[in-house]
């Protein structure tokens, strides 16, 4: 298994960066006159509240939440010679088993918060919204009861 670039951690400083973006300035990312008039306690406030609602409406964020942060990456823990490698930490296991492993996705997430928030939804309205979609969140996706997709192969 190839080690991820972002260690045991769940994101990298560049993915908080783009995650903050997406809170603030929307899924397309532009940055206006509106955003760039935020304090940074505006800004700060922003984003925890989104990372609040999804780690409270995904259960799978919430467990990496309470996560020990010496299990994040086996490497920066102190580990002795000879010694076995610790298991995969909870957070290299979601990016291979959930969208919400993929920044991308969270940065979806970011938007669709901001544009709810924008909208009037209260967090506690998004959070029950967000927790609809935690069982559609599993990856690779399953197949459906018909046997999914059909493959298309040339004759």
């Amino acid at each position: 298994m190839r080690r991820q670039r972002t260690g045991g951690w769940w994101a990298s400083a560049k993915h908080v960066a783009d995650i903050t973006r997406a809170v603030i300035a929307g899924p397309g990312g532009r940055v206006s006159k509106k955003v760039e008039s935020l304090t940074d306690n505006e800004t700060i406030e922003s984003v925890r509240g989104f990372l609040d609602v999804l780690s409270i409406a995904f259960a799978a964020l919430a467990e990496i939440t309470e996560e020990d942060v010496d299990n994040y990456d086996p490497w920066l823990s102190g580990r002795k010679k000879n010694e076995p490698p610790a298991p995969p930490a909870k957070a290299m296991k979601l990016r291979e088993s959930s969208l919400l492993g993929s920044v991308g996705m969270l940065r979806v997430l970011g938007g669709v918060y901001l544009n709810l928030r924008e909208a009037g939804a209260e967090d506690g309205d998004i959070q029950e919204f967000f927790k609809r979609l935690d069982r559609h969140m599993s990856a690779p996706s399953p197949r459906t009861a018909s046997g999914g997709p059909r493959s298309r192969t040339r004759r």
